[in-house]
């Protein structure tokens, strides 16, 4: 059965990745907004990680051009951190 996902009015759940268990301690690195926390979440037996970002502000993310380059380099930051947890 799929695990519904909710977040507060005005942001939305951004996924970096999903893992397997067991979780350590989220890294301490700002998320793709450069500012929101990443969390983990248990769904079916993995771990999926995201955090929950202003939808204006991710929408204007994706949508300037100069600002996409900041996106990838905020995802590549994060991902680089899950891959060292273990």
């Amino acid at each position: 059965m799929a695990r519904t996902m909710t977040a507060p009015a005005g942001f939305r759940c951004y996924l970096y990745g999903v893992t397997r268990p067991p979780v350590s301690n989220p890294p301490q690195v700002p998320g793709v907004d450069g500012e929101s926390k990443i969390e983990a979440l248990d769904c079916a037996g993995l771990i999926c990680w995201l955090s929950r970002v202003p939808a204006e502000d991710l929408g204007k993310s994706f949508a300037q051009a100069g600002r996409f380059g900041l996106v990838g380099c905020g995802k590549r930051f994060v991902t680089s951190a899950l891959s060292r947890i273990g």
